[in-house]
């Protein structure tokens, strides 16, 4: 009958309503027993040192562009003696709503690798800092002085570049002009350096074409270790290869196809008056 049939909804309804609460109450429960835990040990006087360490000689943050080349700057950094390597994966509490606890954990978990000894100073790199504000509000709250390092790429060569790492992986298809529209937007850069500077004076502020990154990787490494204070590190030809997905990709399905002429164009117009003034902003030449 209709009246059983309801009755029998609505107790599926009040099982599905039960589980979902007692889901989200152990799920409440596991990360307060986490916070709670984490706390304890941060009560530790050794590990109050070696977060106050941090903390002091924490000094530069890579934020971008995606497919700039921040993982290439990121391992030619990590080479240095002074410099403990940062994490490997792109640590996003900046990003997110997380609380004081989410950043002690963030620092002192991403870095359990560091010694903390006399010497050692640390940095950071997520490619998707730089597309949003809230990190370096975060940032700013946390490190006031930290030096904020970007590279950003010709526009077009950087969605190509995008395109091509996302049909590797198989997030994308092979027709790159379907592609277009979700990414085009992330090379007009001049609005999200306007934010960053909203939080952060501009003498914190490095910012490189990673076309001059990828012709003279010495001469950006040598000019951050220089603004940051940390001494000189000659690299060696050997440590100045090519890092990220772009050499494994080219391993597994070859070279990077050459981009069409008509496209090369139609999106080197879109971009022409972005890149104009950026150029003009930042006092750079044009050369895209």
């Amino acid at each position: 009958s209709s009246a059983s049939q309801m009755s029998g909804r609505r107790l599926w309804s009040l099982l599905l309503f039960v589980t979902l609460y007692l889901f989200f109450q152990l799920l409440y429960l596991f990360k307060a027993g986490h916070v709670l835990y984490f706390y304890s040990n941060f009560e530790d006087p050794e590990a109050k040192a070696r977060h106050s360490y941090f903390l002091k000689n924490f000094k530069f943050v890579i934020i971008g562009t995606w497919k700039g080349g921040t993982t290439s700057l990121k391992n030619y950094l990590d080479l240095h003696p002074g410099i403990c390597p940062a994490p490997r994966s792109e640590p996003s509490f900046l990003s997110g709503g997380g609380k004081q606890p989410d950043e002690v954990l963030f620092r002192l978990q991403h870095y359990s690798h560091c010694t903390f000894n006399e010497g050692e100073h640390y940095f950071l790199k997520n490619a998707g800092f730089l597309k949003h504000s809230s990190p370096a509000r975060r940032l700013r709250r946390t490190f006031p002085n930290v030096t904020i390092v970007a590279l950003l790429r010709n526009p077009v060569e950087r969605l190509y570049s995008h395109w091509y790492m996302e049909f590797c992986k198989g997030r994308a298809s092979s027709n790159f002009e379907s592609f277009i529209p979700s990414q085009l937007q992330t090379g007009i850069y001049l609005p999200a350096i306007r934010a960053w500077l909203q939080h952060f004076p501009r003498e914190n502020f490095l910012i490189f074409k990673s076309e001059d990154m990828f012709n003279n990787p010495r001469s950006v490494v040598s000019k951050i270790l220089r603004h940051t204070g940390l001494p000189q590190y000659a690299l060696s030809n050997e440590q100045l290869r090519t890092y990220g997905s772009s050499p494994k990709c080219e391993a597994r399905i070859g070279p990077r196809p050459p981009l069409a002429n008509h496209t090369r164009h139609r999106l080197r117009r879109f971009y022409a008056s972005h890149n104009q003034e950026l150029a003009d902003f930042l006092a750079w030449e044009n050369t895209w």
